[in-house]
């Protein structure tokens, strides 16, 4: 929503438009909390296995079979 919202507002007076005409500093700033939510959705599907918890069944399963000989 904030990306948006930045190409509807009015830039800052200190600082102006920072390029063509169109880039403002709100709209940098917007950059790096796109890409930290895109990796977060990225890596949620890894995090979440890494955190549920297991079941008794599921350790027992997850043990590598004794070797025969």
């Amino acid at each position: 929503m904030r990306v948006i919202a930045e190409y509807f507002r009015e830039p800052d007076p200190q600082l102006g438009y920072l390029y063509g005409g169109w880039l403002t500093m709100g709209m940098v700033l917007s950059i790096p909390m796109i890409v930290a939510g895109g990796l977060i959705v990225w890596k949620a599907p890894a995090i979440a296995a890494l955190l549920a918890p297991k079941s008794p069944a599921a350790k027992i399963a997850a043990k590598p079979a004794p070797k025969r000989k």
